[in-house]
């Protein structure tokens, strides 16, 4: 039977994080987007209680008989831009994956590995597509959906007409949208674990995507926007959830405020680079401990976000065995399977070189060039496949352009004349990927 205190106090731990956001910068969509959702149908607080129980007498031994020491999540992340600094570079991409196993593998001598716990669960850019063919695990897709608006407001695309877009199979990969922006300068949002196959994902803005690239959120720019997002996927709430409970010692601590035993409870969110310990927003009796605002699941400028404990790992490791209740929901039981990780080209990524992903390094020379000589353009060819070169003016007029059907190894071209101006070369790669050079003719 379930208690009508337990539903209260879900809706009133989720209300105080909802006006939070309001109040506040709204960092992330997720707690509000749930609440919306919940009060569609109520059955989702009563599935949430009962993973919550579930949580609380998970064993990892008797749930997995593998005994497995990793689990490993195929990504896929779509770009949804319209021609925009949002089309962020393939290294770009490839830096967040980096971003989010030193996070979550805690690894040493990185920005993750700073005492956090260790959370078994490592990430791959997939290198097969749902139909077996090979993929870099990054599809393009212009749209202006780029500017997005899950709550319908009016302010940009619906989650439908985002996801509407592209999406592959959430139950084999995790799907990752990124985007130009998301209303009331939200910087991402994700679903939980068991939400609709439909809407089951991630969606970030390019600004604070990954840690590298010309147009990074200053305060954002480490790529730990999806390290907490990812942590929403895998069922972590915000610590920010109110002083209700869940603080290490108490009965039933699993079940109130964040879920999780060892983060201190907070009461509000933080939004400065604090030393560990240097804020207290609620009083526990009979030992205080201080807010953790070092956790990924604060809103803790990226710079001095390094932890994950080991009541949040336990509680992701509880997701990733979850059984949904309804149907149409999506759970994470395959997605990390031996017969998974094979069709989504897992040995692939094995012996994938990270120069495949890094930015072509482009040369036109002479560049300015006189009326008399031909300028060149020479650069190194990662991924075979078409290419496109083409020359606009500065009025965006399209002047010349090319495809050329390119193996990997040092491409070099004469390009056109034309008459004394500036004009722009773009070069698109055969993985979409869009390049633009200014040069210019005396």
């Amino acid at each position: 039977m379930f208690s009508k205190a337990s539903l209260l106090a879900f809706l009133i731990i989720f209300w105080n994080s909802l006006m939070i956001n309001l109040l506040f910068a709204q960092h992330c969509l997720t707690d509000e987007l749930f609440y919306q959702r919940a009060a569609q149908d109520p059955t989702l607080w009563h599935q949430l209680e009962r993973f919550n129980y579930f949580v609380k007498n998970f064993s990892h031994a008797q749930a997995d008989k593998t005994q497995r020491t990793k689990y490993i999540i195929p990504v896929v992340v779509h770009i949804i831009h319209n021609n925009g600094p949002e089309n962020i570079s393939d290294e770009q991409v490839w830096s967040q994956i980096q971003v989010l196993n030193e996070d979550f593998l805690a690894i040493a001598g990185t920005p993750g590995g700073q005492g956090g716990a260790y959370a078994q669960i490592e990430f791959f850019l997939a290198r097969k597509d749902p139909d077996g063919n090979p993929t870099r695990g990054i599809t393009r897709t212009q749209s202006p959906y780029t500017e997005h608006c899950p709550s319908g407001a009016n302010e940009g695309s619906t989650e439908a007409q985002l996801k509407g877009l592209i999406r592959w199979p959430p139950e084999r990969y995790l799907n990752i949208w990124v985007v130009k922006s998301i209303c009331n300068n939200t910087l991402g949002y994700a679903w939980y674990t068991c939400s609709q196959k439909e809407i089951d994902g991630i969606v970030v803005a390019a600004s604070n995507f990954g840690r590298i690239g010309n147009n990074l959120n200053p305060r954002y720019n480490k790529g730990r926007t999806t390290t907490h997002e990812v942590g929403h996927w895998l069922d972590l709430h915000h610590t920010f959830n109110g002083c209700y409970g869940g603080s290490l010692g108490e009965p039933d601590c699993e079940l109130y405020g964040d879920f999780v035993c060892d983060t201190p409870p907070s009461a509000i969110a933080n939004y400065a680079c604090l030393r560990p310990g240097g804020r207290n927003t609620c009083v526990e009796i009979p030992i205080d401990y201080p807010d953790m605002t070092e956790n990924y699941m604060d809103y803790t400028p990226d710079e001095c976000m390094f932890r994950f404990t080991p009541g949040q790992v336990r509680r992701m490791h509880a997701a990733l065995h979850r059984t949904c209740e309804q149907a149409g929901q999506v759970d994470r039981k395959y997605i990390y399977t031996e017969e998974n990780l094979e069709r989504t080209g897992y040995a692939l990524w094995l012996n994938t070189s990270p120069a495949e992903y890094q930015t072509p390094q482009f040369l036109v020379y002479p560049n300015p060039s006189s009326y008399y000589e031909s300028a060149t353009v020479q650069y190194e060819v990662t991924s075979a496949g078409k290419h496109e070169l083409s020359i606009w003016d500065v009025t965006g007029r399209l002047l010349w352009s090319q495809v050329f059907d390119l193996a990997p190894g040092t491409f070099t071209y004469q390009l056109p004349s034309f008459s004394q101006s500036f004009y722009f070369l773009k070069i698109t790669t055969s993985q979409k990927s869009t390049y633009t050079l200014k040069i210019l003719r005396n």
